[in-house]
């Protein structure tokens, strides 16, 4: 079953769109958007497909993401959850006064130097290796949820179709707030500025979303930018 469905979905970048149409027309009660890319009804029929065969979103998860939606729309970060500690297995280095120290997370704690240490309270009063095991921890969760500013920028040559309530601009936006939204736990989040060229090539340079989007990069107003 599940090698019949990975066949199908690997398939799908060598269809064209009248085939892919098909598909979704099997898959979706409404048709996709007049001037929706092959580019990104590919992404979407893979996922709904994998929806229908093994179930959609839990509850809890559509709930955490309508706070991840609210976050976006606002630009301020959701109540993160208490679950940013290392996964089992990952090693924490740190170089302190020239001498490197790793530390191991194992599930139920941490490993150092052949001990294990159950929290990051102090397991041993007065033992320096205490300090150094919740000083490397801290820091390692520290960058895991470090905030990382991204932009999406959109483009389109021409502007047929841009007056439609959902148009190419808004499914490209949509398409890159999705892959920013699975890099959230690597701290990616979108700004709330929008960068979008309507009825611009790519060849001029003078598009106004997109010498907005350099100016908030000069201004250190963005980390990172996602296009499709």
């Amino acid at each position: 079953m599940h090698d019949r469905l990975s066949e199908q979905i690997a398939t799908l970048p060598s269809l064209n769109k009248t085939q892919l149409l098909a598909i979704w027309a099997e898959n979706f009660s409404k048709d996709p958007p007049p001037n929706l890319r092959k580019e990104l009804m590919v992404p979407v029929l893979a996922y709904r497909i994998q929806e229908r065969e093994f179930g959609g979103l839990s509850h809890a998860a559509r709930r955490r993401l309508r706070e991840v939606a609210v976050s976006l729309r606002t630009d301020k970060p959701s109540q993160e959850r208490s679950d940013s500690a290392p996964q089992t297995g990952t090693r924490l280095l740190r170089v302190w006064r020239g001498e490197t120290h790793e530390v191991i997370a194992t599930g139920n704690g941490y490993e150092y130097r052949g001990q294990t240490y159950s929290s990051l309270s102090k397991d041993r009063p007065g033992d320096h290796r205490d300090t150094v095991v919740r000083t490397i921890v801290l820091r390692g969760q520290e960058a895991m949820t470090a905030r990382v500013r991204c932009a999406v920028y959109t483009r389109k040559s021409s502007e047929e179709g841009l007056e439609q309530s959902f148009n190419s601009l808004d499914a490209q936006r949509e398409a890159c707030e999705a892959y920013i939204l699975s890099q959230r736990h690597e701290g990616w989040h979108v700004v709330s500025a929008r960068y979008d060229d309507g009825g611009f090539s790519g060849g001029n340079m003078e598009r106004p979303g997109l010498k907005k989007l350099l100016d908030d990069i000069a201004a250190k107003r963005v980390d990172t930018v996602v296009v499709l």
